[in-house]
Formats: structure tokens, sequence, C-alpha cells
């Protein structure tokens, strides 16, 4: 990776990289754990979709182990720093033209919409 992101920069974290630094990636954790300490920090704002939310959950689901299921919820949404932003009607209508431009997932896309505004901006409120 060897991302260097500036301060006061909106991260905008896809279900990979979180899958990264819960499971500690051999290659990626590190980096990604930095990042995630920047965040805790206060240094850099997360913002993760409820779509990227469900693609992370639905293991623990599909195991039977709703525990982790809630675990893993209560890790996120408590986080400093992170948002997890609902999908709206224009995030989904911007997701499906970058999905379809750039070959994106579609939860990478949603959530690029929504990193795309100042840093505590809501979508609906431009």
């Amino acid at each position: 990776m060897g991302l260097k992101i500036p301060g006061g920069s909106r991260v905008a974290f896809d279900t990979p990289i979180l899958i990264y630094f819960l499971e500690r990636h051999s290659r990626f954790h590190r980096e990604v754990q930095q990042i995630f300490e920047r965040m805790e920090g206060g240094d850099i704002h997360g913002v993760l979709s409820t779509l990227a939310l469900t693609e992370l959950l639905v293991p623990a689901f599909r195991a039977g182990h709703a525990d982790k299921a809630q675990k893993l919820l209560g890790l996120l949404s408590g986080f400093p720093n992170l948002d997890i932003l609902d999908i709206t009607t224009p995030i989904a209508v911007t997701a499906a033209r970058l999905r379809g431009e750039y070959k994106l997932s579609t939860p990478g896309c949603a959530t690029r919409r929504h990193s795309s505004r100042g840093p505590h901006q809501h979508p609906d409120h431009q």
C-alpha cells in the first residue's frame, strides 16, 4: 500500500481493507493498523457505508456466530472518528455510475461518494 494520507483527510473504507485489518493479513495489516491508529487519534476521519458493514457481518452470521457479528458491529460503530453512513438514493446512483465507469465494488463506490464530502457534511445536507 504505502499510502501517504495527509492529516485532516477523510478516508473511505471499503470491505477488503477492513478484512486485512480484522484478519491480520500478513502483508497489509500493519499499514491498515497505522491508518486506524491515526483515525483513533483524530488525525484523519473514516467513512464506512452500511453496505460495506453488511458485507463485513455476513461471514459471522453465516457461520452461526451472531455474537461475533455484534462484537464487530460494536467495535466499528463505537470507533473514534469513524462514521457509518446510510446509503441514500443519490449515493446509490453515484455508486452505480462509478461502478460502471471504473469497475469498482458497489460498497467501495458508495463509500467513495461519502468520502468526497467535507469532514462532517452529511450527503443529505449539501
